[in-house]
């Protein structure tokens, strides 16, 4: 179980860290995430998940820096050989640091 817990903690820490760097250098956007989160609590202090979800800047801000910042990327790669011929080229999941 705990290798399930742990398995995404290098990209996670990634992803966290680049949209954090990117809230440091980007006060603007610090602003404009501050002021529609605190618009939201104080009319529901409490916010569940789908709350959450609906949260327009935070999701496009999210999804951005992950799209310029991404954790890890597809790498094509031949899968086909002698010992499984039956296998088509695919797109793997690899780290970055490669």
């Amino acid at each position: 179980m705990m290798n399930f817990l742990a398995a995404g903690h290098e990209t996670s820490a990634g992803a966290i860290t680049w949209i954090v760097f990117v809230l440091a250098t980007k006060p603007e956007a610090q602003d404009k995430l501050r002021s529609e989160v605190s618009a939201f609590l104080k009319k529901h202090p409490t916010p569940n998940y789908n709350e959450i979800e609906s949260f327009q800047y935070l999701n496009i801000f999210v999804m951005e820096s992950l799209r310029v910042f991404a954790p890890s990327k597809y790498r094509k790669m031949d899968l086909i050989t002698p010992e499984y011929p039956a296998c088509t080229p695919a797109c793997l999941l690899t780290s970055t640091d490669n």
